[in-house]
């Protein structure tokens, strides 16, 4: 893909959804908010955007790695339904 021809200010959408949006100035802020971005979500259980701009997105750049941070284990919950985005509706609701 390439990038649009106009480019957006997705602040906005951050502000609207009362998010954190954090916005890099260089590729090694943007490696380093990655970090804390991941850090911050999983601390306030909430996502975290990152906003890039074009000229960021188009260059390239020599990062100072960081130790990788121990991953969460994957397991399902006991309860399935806590999977489902919408929940079955109660019986008797809808009439036909």
């Amino acid at each position: 893909m390439h990038s649009s021809q106009n480019e957006q200010d997705s602040r906005y959408y951050g502000h609207f959804a009362m998010m954190p949006v954090l916005e890099p100035s260089n590729q090694q802020e943007c490696y380093d908010m990655a970090f804390y971005g991941f850090e911050l979500s999983e601390k306030y259980h909430m996502p975290v955007m990152i906003r890039l701009t074009t000229r960021l997105s188009h260059s390239r750049s020599g990062v100072v790695r960081r130790n990788p941070l121990p991953q969460n284990e994957m397991k399902k919950p006991d309860d399935l339904f806590s999977l489902c985005c919408c929940q079955p509706l109660p019986a008797g609701s809808i009439s036909i």
